[in-house]
């Protein structure tokens, strides 16, 4: 039966709040005792012909009422029904005790009268008082009587004997079946809620055997209550809890426990609670434990991902950076003479970004899985591995007897990652560069370990990949250098620090510049001139490559929009600037170009862009982003032709409208046949694809007059011009165009 079900079963009635049945019953005995007691005062009247047949009437009806309300206490009757019986067997009650002739029937009357409604109006304990005083005044009055009176006989004592006899159990009556019922409805009130409580909760005794469980401790542990009662608790618990020792010490009379336990269910799994329990002595029967648990299974389990997760790389299942730094702050302060050394290796994977670009990321985070277990197996168990960025692992050596046991423990990475493993279906062999860096003196911080491998690391990229570096002092002059340079470079891009150069590109023919390339030049206050060799490689590791090739995008349009209105050459000039691949991979650079082109006043088409053969490669969107620049009108060059990996199938995929061949073939073209049968083939290629072709490096007139001759249309290098600051360009377009109407008129140059 619910607790609602519980609570429609109780009844309300005008009486107060309780049972009907239990106030009929009650009000029925009363009348019946009362009609007895007018029948006692009958039966010894205070004059022989006191006794008359109304009063004995009327007595009897009395009892009669009582026992009608008795029998029908089961009956839900209206509450009027109530009320009229009452006030009737009053009446009767009185009328009888009055007509027996009672000296006290005054008394008589008011204590039969005030009896019962005493207990259908007042709380019981009030009635009850109320009875007993006017019960113990009626029969004071009565002894009394009896006293001042003795001609009234014995019947005067015996009907005040009577009535306080009577009083007295009514009132001792009622105060024991109002304690057996408050203590019977309090019992089944705690045992409702404990039963029906979703808080899990159990008496156990004090060896904690389980004596009662409610039904959400069923619930939590998964077991029936027949299976739970009588066993003791602890057998219930994992067996890699150390929680019973703490319950046993809180069953040996501490007063409260608070502890958490694992408990093991009947299909494996392991329930964690949170216990809360008291030890309870009662004034009678044996003490015991009164404990509440909580399922704190999955808050537990909450916490401990997100501490497993604060320490470890969530791809690989590694450490990460956090903990790295950790253990290795916690090496160098213990590190001194009595103990090894400590030793940092960086291990960063080559062309992995190739990977990501070209089959996905999905298939690059599954080589780093793949690679993982093979790193791990090759260090020493004292060793840390952990994973620090996207394709870099660090390991912490610690208690090195030798230093060069780190540079042992970086040739075994490198052993480990020569082993080919698959990857989308095919097999797939990393190779890294790697930095060492080992402690010096005691005192050497965490991050300045890692920042020495990583400057090693960086060498070892830098000096042709796939190696190892170990660092020393130039090294770390050599990264501060850098870091240096890095702050210069940021500041002259946002400053005037840089500046364009132009070389012009000709036609072979006519001698007339067709375009020209900007070059980007670093004039630093300090150092001088600084070549694009050394900080286009700093800008592309920096991410500055994206703002440089920004600011050299604006600063070449605005050039061009001024020279061409001169309209000194129809078609109108082009210029080229160089585009890595790096500028090609972010999001929205086709929408930026197109975007200057809509600012800048020039000729539509008049914007070309460079790339190298390794962008079209390494950059997985370069084919969508040409394709986006080529329907706007901008010309895409493959810069250095023949120096990288291209075949013909790129050349054919990719939206290519010029191939720029290096100068290496050119500058040796006067070598022998063999470098003019390479052009020739390279020239008859780019015809067959509808490709324009420029020669690159072209250092003297008969390299000129030899290309023109292969059918090559257009050449750039020293022997047309050298690079020329944006003031001059204007000067030599005036001059080339002189030469070139000379040209056409027949005159030599």
């Amino acid at each position: 039966m619910t607790s609602a079900h519980r609570a429609s079963t109780v009844t309300h009635t005008p009486f107060g709040s309780g049972s009907s049945r239990f106030l009929a019953r009650r009000l029925g005995l009363l009348f019946i005792l009362a009609g007895a007691t007018a029948g006692v005062s009958l039966l010894f009247p205070a004059a022989p012909d006191a006794v008359t047949p109304v009063a004995a009437g009327c007595a009897a009806l009395a009892a009669v009422a009582g026992a009608c309300l008795l029998v029908g206490a089961g009956d839900r009757a209206p509450a009027w029904t109530f009320q009229v019986l009452i006030g009737i067997a009053t009446l009767l009650v009185a009328a009888g005790a009055y007509g027996g002739g009672s000296p006290a029937s005054g008394a008589e009357l008011f204590y039969l009268w005030i009896a019962p409604y005493s207990f259908a109006f007042f709380s019981t304990r009030q009635a009850a008082l109320q009875v007993a005083v006017v019960g113990a005044s009626y029969g004071g009055v009565l002894a009394v009587q009896h006293v001042e009176h003795p001609a009234m006989g014995s019947s005067g004592l015996l009907v005040g004997v009577w009535i306080l006899v009577v009083t007295t159990l009514v009132v001792i009556g009622t105060l024991v079946r109002l304690l057996g019922r408050s203590t019977r409805d309090a019992d089944q009130r705690f045992r409702r809620g404990f039963e029906d409580s979703p808080v899990p909760a159990a008496f156990l005794d004090l060896s904690l055997h389980l004596l009662e469980v409610n039904d959400a401790l069923c619930r939590l542990l998964g077991r029936r209550r027949e299976d739970l009662v009588g066993r003791c608790v602890l057998d219930m618990l994992d067996t890699e809890d150390a929680g019973g020792a703490r319950w046993l010490r809180g069953a040996d009379g501490s007063s409260t426990v608070e502890d958490e336990c694992r408990f093991l269910r009947p299909d494996g799994a392991v329930v964690r609670a949170e216990v809360a329990g008291s030890l309870v002595r009662p004034e009678v029967g044996p003490a015991y434990h009164f404990h509440q648990f909580r399922d704190v299974t999955a808050h537990r389990r909450d916490q401990e991902a997100l501490a497993h997760q604060a320490i470890h790389d969530p791809l690989t299942g590694l450490y990460n950076r956090a903990l790295l730094l950790d253990r290795a702050t916690a090496a160098l302060d213990s590190h001194g003479p009595a103990s090894g050394t400590v030793g940092m290796v960086l291990l960063d994977l080559d062309h992995f970004k190739v990977v990501n670009d070209s089959l996905g990321h999905e298939v690059g985070d599954a080589a780093l899985i793949a690679i993982t277990p093979r790193l791990a197996a090759a260090l020493e168990p004292a060793d840390t591995l952990a994973r620090i960025g996207g394709d870099e692992f660090a390991v912490l050596c610690v208690d090195l007897a030798n230093p060069l046991d780190a540079v042992d423990r970086a040739g075994r990475l490198a052993q480990a990652l020569a082993e080919p493993i698959e990857i989308a279906g095919a097999p797939y062999v990393a190779a890294a560069s790697i930095g060492v860096a080992v402690a010096g003196a005691p005192g050497a911080d965490a991050l300045g370990l890692l920042r020495d491998a990583d400057a090693a690391m960086n060498r070892a990229k830098g000096g042709g990949r796939n190696r190892i570096e170990i660092f020393d002092r130039s090294i770390r002059y050599e990264a501060l250098r850098r870091l240096q340079l890095e702050h210069d470079l940021r500041a002259a891009i946002a400053g005037d620090g840089l500046i364009l150069e132009y070389q012009p590109v000709v036609d072979t023919a006519t001698g007339a510049p067709v375009a020209l390339e900007a070059l980007v030049r670093w004039d630093h206050p300090v150092r001088g001139r600084i070549g694009p060799d050394e900080f286009v490689p700093l800008a592309e590791q920096t991410g500055l490559v994206v703002e440089l090739g920004d600011w050299v995008l604006r600063t070449a349009l605005s050039h061009l929009a001024q020279w061409q209105l001169v309209q000194l050459y129809d078609p109108p000039l082009k210029v080229s600037v160089n585009v890595s691949g790096h500028q090609l991979a972010v999001a929205g650079f086709a929408n930026r170009v197109a975007e200057l082109l809509r600012a800048t006043p020039i000729a539509p088409g008049s914007l070309g862009i460079e790339i190298t053969e390794s962008v079209i490669i390494d950059v997985a969107v370069a084919h969508e982003t040409l394709e986006v620049l080529r329907a706007l009108g901008v010309t895409v060059l493959l810069d250095d032709f023949g120096t990288g990996y291209s075949s013909l199938a790129y050349l054919e995929q990719f939206p290519i409208d010029v191939l720029k061949i290096d100068r290496s073939f050119v500058v040796r073209l006067d070598e022998g046949n063999d470098r003019a049968v390479v052009l020739e083939a390279i020239l008859a290629m780019a015809r067959a694809l509808h490709l324009d072709v420029i020669a690159e490096g072209v250092e003297s007139a008969e390299q000129i007059v030899k290309l023109r001759a292969f059918g090559c249309r257009w050449v750039q290098g020293f022997a047309v011009s050298r690079p020329l600051p944006a003031e001059a360009v204007l000067g030599f377009l005036v001059e080339q165009q002189t030469v070139a109407r000379a040209v056409e008129h027949g005159d030599q140059p």
